[in-house]
């Protein structure tokens, strides 16, 4: 039997356990781990199955990083971490990592470029050589480029004609006109025909400065891991610093609408959120629970679904980036409700913003979410992106283990309280793509 039926039947085997056993993500041993060269990591070690996954983030080299004129860059590098490394063309590479069983994938957010490992416990030496190669070595062959260029130019040629993502890039320009925020993370059709070689090695002689932030969980030990984070990752400690971007300060702006020829328009709105850091994040989650957290009884939900038949799903989010803190929601619905689908989420929000809001609607929602951390907390890939995700957030290492008793102390009167004091629809901003009537 050869080395790859050997690992694949090991990946099968490994796949069908994970998805027979629950695992509860509760409690957590979750411990900081420093290399020799001082690299950090937050590590939940377990011995259930021969799986590490190792979550990171490379902060300040994201997409608002990205020259006016080279929007897209963030994105492009990404790509090409795995289009060839060191000796290893791209083929090779990907032949290097399916050797060993190994997953390697990476992204760019707004903040960050991104990765994931995946591999099994007797592979890690050689999985964390090859992400140094990746982040350290990277080939940029001029036919790999040209490959991911088409490969981007397809995509964003399909996302014009989607009325989602149009809308999407309608209301980060109006509510940050002034700020990086406000670029598309995949960059522009135009801008990707301007990326080349020297701006992708610009991009990751950049990597050396940026912030590394690091989440492990699996079959790893503490004393393994710190080897592992100076195998995978050169000079990590060794950062000069990249210049932090400006707060972005959120615009307020009337309803703005993109004109495409579909039968039904898509909806972003959006509003001011909490830090993390702050009093209002845990009553803000509360908030946004009972206004539109993705449940089939939340007020928006009831009242645009069930009661006006205006849309099929609408759903709130809390989302942190460095430099602002948001709710952001989303909808689709037909042209012709878009007018009545926008004054609805207004009228919805106006009552929460006047603290109308039961002591019984917030119970509902702290017992849901007591329950929401643990639940999506089911297995080591699951682990290690939360784990990543917290320290993002710039929350201590016993923000899990505190989760339960963190819901659990809001008292209602101050869900209210920062109901009348955050939320206000003279913020609450819209931007829809379709033809909307009435707009």
């Amino acid at each position: 039997m050869s080395a790859r039926v050997k690992i694949a039947f090991k990946i099968l085997w490994v796949t069908a356990f994970m998805f027979m056993q629950t695992h509860h993500a509760f409690p957590l041993d979750i411990r900081t781990v420093t290399s020799s060269s001082g690299a950090l990591a937050w590590l939940a070690e377990s011995h259930h199955l021969p799986i590490i996954v190792v979550d990171f983030a490379l902060v300040g080299v994201g997409s608002a990083s990205d020259p006016d004129d080279k929007q897209g860059l963030a994105n492009f590098a990404a790509q090409m971490f795995l289009e060839g490394a060191g000796k290893f063309d791209a083929t090779t590479f990907q032949e290097q990592l399916a050797d060993i069983g190994a997953t390697l994938t990476f992204a760019a957010d707004r903040d960050a470029l991104v990765g994931r490992l995946e591999v099994t416990r007797e592979h890690r030496n050689r999985a964390f050589d090859l992400l140094r190669l990746a982040l350290s070595q990277p080939r940029f062959d001029l036919d790999a480029i040209e490959r991911i260029r088409i490969k981007r130019d397809a995509e964003l040629a399909r996302l014009d004609n989607d009325p989602a993502y149009a809308a999407s890039l309608a209301w980060w320009k109006a509510a940050f006109p002034d700020h990086p925020y406000r670029n598309p993370p995949l960059g522009s059709r135009e801008a990707n025909g301007r990326i080349m070689a020297s701006d992708l090695r610009h991009f990751q002689s950049r990597l050396s400065n940026a912030k590394l932030v690091v989440a492990a969980a699996g079959d790893v030990s503490a004393a393994e891991l710190a080897d592992l984070l100076d195998r995978g990752f050169q000079n990590a400690s060794k950062k000069q610093g990249i210049s932090a971007l400006a707060k972005a300060e959120y615009q307020i702006f009337s309803p703005v609408a993109v004109r495409l020829p579909f039968p039904q328009s898509a909806c972003v709105f959006g509003h001011p959120g909490a830090s993390p850091t702050s009093t209002e994040y845990f009553p803000l989650l509360v908030l946004n629970h009972i206004l539109g957290g993705g449940t089939l009884t939340s007020r928006l939900f009831v009242e645009l679904r069930e009661r006006k038949g205006l849309v099929y799903s609408i759903r709130t989010a809390a989302e942190t980036l460095l430099q602002a803190d948001l709710l952001i929601g989303r909808f689709a619905t037909e042209n012709a409700k878009a007018k009545t689908a926008i004054e609805t989420v207004q009228a919805v929000w106006r009552r929460a913003a006047q603290g109308d809001i039961s002591d019984e609607e917030i119970a509902a929602a702290k017992s849901y979410l007591k329950d929401m951390l643990p639940v999506s907390m089911d297995g080591t890939s699951a682990i290690s992106a939360k784990l990543l995700a917290v320290q993002r957030m710039a929350q201590g290492i016993d923000y899990i283990q505190q989760w339960r008793n963190r819901i659990e102390s809001i008292e209602p009167d101050l869900v209210r309280h920062t109901a009348k004091t955050t939320f206000s629809t003279d913020v609450l901003t819209f931007a829809i793509a379709g033809a909307p009537e009435g707009l």
